[in-house]
């Protein structure tokens, strides 16, 4: 329940970003977290380079958010000095992989609760659409512009008969 408070910040101003940026983000993301939970042994998928994912983040407008949500799965951020420069700043997992697991949960489920969003918003644009449509104007132009069209395809019917 902790865990849900803490990363709807991270959740929410993720959801501020730009969809086709966002899902870019939620992607890579969303790669990391399998990897762990399907590798929990291997230690690669564990210990990350912060300068090369936060870059990544940055590109798609939406480092903080990101950073974030892999400091609520459990990653800290640490200095490795055996590294050289580019490669010494980490985002090491400190503890169990459950973190890992809620906080992917957690964003999948804001993600669907994002797509219901959507979805009843696009039914009230359609809905307006054609509550605006079917006024009483709009069906007599829509009889006349059939009733032009009918007759244009007779006479073309008429005109290849010769």
């Amino acid at each position: 329940l902790a865990i849900n408070q803490a990363s709807n910040p991270h959740l929410d101003a993720l959801f501020q970003v730009g969809s086709v940026r966002r899902e870019q983000a939620i992607n890579f993301f969303i790669k990391i977290m399998t990897n762990i939970i399907q590798n929990p042994q291997e230690t690669k998928f564990q210990d990350l380079n912060h300068t090369k994912i936060a870059g990544k983040f940055a590109k798609w407008n939406c480092n903080e958010a990101m950073i974030g949500l892999l400091k609520q799965a459990g990653f800290k951020e640490e200095v490795d000095s055996n590294r050289g420069d580019d490669t010494k700043n980490r985002l090491k997992l400190a503890n169990d992989i459950n973190k890992v697991e809620q906080v992917l949960n957690e964003l999948k489920n804001k993600q669907k609760l994002e797509e219901e969003r959507l979805e009843i918003e696009r039914q009230k644009v359609i809905d307006a659409n054609n509550k605006r449509l079917n006024n009483k104007a709009n069906q007599l132009k829509k009889e006349k512009k059939d009733r032009i069209l009918a007759q244009h395809n007779e006479q073309m019917k008429l005109a290849k008969q010769g």
